[in-house]
């Protein structure tokens, strides 16, 4: 298997049937969606009525609406964070209204500027 280079995963992927499709995300969906929710750059995004400015590569969420999306118990959620913070992956940041997630590293899963796109 090739395991260099990169391919394009655009976020309108989230639209498609095929990932809308009611099932339990397997631990590599649940990766790849992380990646999906991360923030481009740094923004705004809005909570329940309250403006939250993110960094790159940041996340606004909740462990309920990631138990919700991905059809796993809270501890499963809890133990699958847990895993990528020892993997040096993400780090977590439990807040009172929302959980605060960054993926580490999370350049190395975007295409670089200087790097030549082929079509």
């Amino acid at each position: 298997m090739n395991t260099r280079g990169y391919i394009q995963l655009h976020r309108k992927l989230t639209d498609h049937w095929l990932w809308d499709e009611v099932r339990v995300f397997s631990r590599a969906e649940a990766w790849i969606d992380l990646l999906l929710q991360a923030q481009w750059g740094d923004g705004n995004t809005l909570w329940t009525g309250s403006v939250v400015p993110l960094k790159r590569g940041e996340i606004l969420t909740s462990q309920t609406r990631l138990m919700k999306k991905w059809r796993w118990s809270n501890s499963k959620v809890r133990g699958f964070l847990d895993t990528l913070c020892d993997e040096n992956m993400i780090d977590v940041f439990p807040m009172k209204k929302y959980t605060r997630i960054k993926i580490l590293a999370y350049g190395d899963y975007q295409l670089q500027r200087k790097e030549t796109v082929f079509s």
